[in-house]
């Protein structure tokens, strides 16, 4: 009983935290902590409906569509998190060389 109860306050603490300022600028912050907001709620949801009505799997469901909902969102978060290359590093580039190239005619 209170495992289920612990289980799910250290989930919601943990989406608390991350939802903090100092925690705002970390990769994926928001997802994550989503993901432990749901984790919480559906333990201590699934712990009162198995005192209810015991044997009911109705929240095994819940808890299969919400891992895939939130889970998703955590992979599209990570697939569009990479860094991405500028154009302008290219173009910093090419100048650098261009610059190089017309100092070593000047000199000659």
């Amino acid at each position: 009983m209170w495992i289920a109860i612990l289980a799910g306050a250290v989930c919601l603490v943990i989406a608390i935290v991350l939802f903090t300022p100092m925690f705002r600028h970390a990769l994926l912050f928001r997802p994550v902590a989503l993901f432990f907001m749901f984790e919480g709620v559906w333990i201590m949801g699934d712990y009162l409906v198995n005192q209810l009505w015991p044997g009911n799997d109705a929240m095994l469901w819940v808890h299969f569509v919400g891992v895939i909902v939130f889970g998703g969102y955590l992979l599209l978060c990570l697939l569009y998190s990479r860094p991405k290359k500028e154009k302008n590093k290219k173009n910093n580039k090419k100048t650098k060389a261009r610059k190089t190239r017309t100092a070593n005619r000047e000199k000659a």
